[in-house]
């Protein structure tokens, strides 16, 4: 049983992990990372450029895309024609709430792939990414992006449950709401 201090659960030890990640599109093509197979963390798993968002970056989650954008692909702001804010997930892994703030991102032009020592980055066809190995997160924002997302740049939030212990990733938009009125 976690310890109380009045009757309510203390979970001091809980910490709060804030990352980013960026669906990169130039046409009607999507760059993705395919993480080393011998890697730590999603080995052979395709990812999203992105990352942990550094001291100092956690108010501003656009900075941390912007800035691991660069350092994973070499694009920077000038290669950008927009971005938004689409998507906040969240879900808990133990003692961690990770909270993930996605871009998209419009580039000017593509790069030709690239490798980094965190994997190599090729741009896929829309109609490939179904066939592509993702972790259920990856996959469920990808889903979501492809089937409806696309057509709005309406923020969507998402927090994992499970249901009968499978993973499930509900989608709702997040409303502009001013409690002060």
């Amino acid at each position: 049983m976690p310890p109380t201090k009045g009757g309510f659960l203390l979970f001091a030890d809980m910490r709060l992990r804030q990352l980013v990640g960026s669906i990169i599109i130039h046409g009607d093509k999507i760059l993705l990372q395919k993480r080393p197979e011998d890697g730590r963390l999603f080995g052979g798993f395709w990812t999203f450029a992105g990352g942990h968002m550094e001291h100092g970056e956690h108010n501003n989650a656009d900075v941390t895309c912007l800035r691991e954008v660069h350092e994973e692909t070499g694009f920077t702001d000038e290669d950008i024609k927009f971005m938004y804010l689409k998507y906040v997930t969240a879900r808990r892994k133990k003692d961690e709430i990770r909270m993930m703030y996605i871009y998209v991102l419009h580039m000017k032009a593509q790069k030709a792939p690239w490798v980094t020592d965190e994997g190599a980055f090729y741009w896929h066809d829309i109609s490939e990414i179904p066939h592509l190995k993702f972790s259920f997160v990856t996959e469920q924002v990808l889903k979501h992006y492809l089937s409806q997302g696309y057509k709005d740049m309406i923020v969507m939030e998402g927090s994992v449950q499970l249901r009968e212990q499978e993973p499930h990733l509900q989608w709702h938009p997040i409303h502009q709401w001013d409690e002060s009125k």
